[in-house]
């Protein structure tokens, strides 16, 4: 899975590596890259709420203490508390899209790789030795091992 702090630092490389793969992997890379920046606009928020609500509730312990009034302060922190179980259901599926979409970005190619369409852009960087070559011509090893009745595909299937 790719790391959501090297994608954050450095989004451009990754997009130009990952399009040598997919042209709509750069597509996928702003997706998460919006989705992470939603996810933690409402961290964000809900921290901000849980700083109030805690202190609300030092000042409704202090009003209770010398025998103020506490409702008002006490609807304060019910209405923040109803926000703050919005905001983590918000937090919870944003978290699991970006899950998601992380876990579908495949690795890029490193930077060595040259570019190309199909296996006929590939470059040979060295050879050794020389491809053996048969008398006859070579079965596959699936056929070999029935031939051999070591692989038993038929019993298998009704496995």
């Amino acid at each position: 899975m790719i790391d959501i702090h090297k994608l954050r630092k450095d989004p451009e490389d990754l997009k130009k590596r990952l399009a040598l793969r997919d042209k709509t992997l750069p597509e996928l890379i702003d997706k998460v890259l919006s989705l992470d920046e939603e996810k933690r606009r409402v961290q964000s928020q809900a921290e901000e709420l849980r700083s109030r609500r805690n202190s609300l509730s030092r000042e409704i312990g202090s009003l209770k203490r010398s025998g103020g009034d506490t409702k008002a302060l006490e609807e304060e922190v019910k209405e923040i508390k109803e926000k703050l179980d919005r905001l983590e259901g918000d937090r919870e599926r944003l978290e699991g899209e970006l899950q998601a979409l992380l876990l579908s970005i495949p690795n890029p190619p490193h930077p060595s790789v040259p570019p190309g369409e199909d296996e006929e852009d590939n470059v040979e960087v060295r050879r050794w030795g020389e491809p053996e070559e048969f008398p006859f011509e070579p079965k596959p090893h699936y056929e070999i091992g029935e031939r051999l009745g070591i692989l038993d595909f038929e019993r298998g299937v009704k496995l």
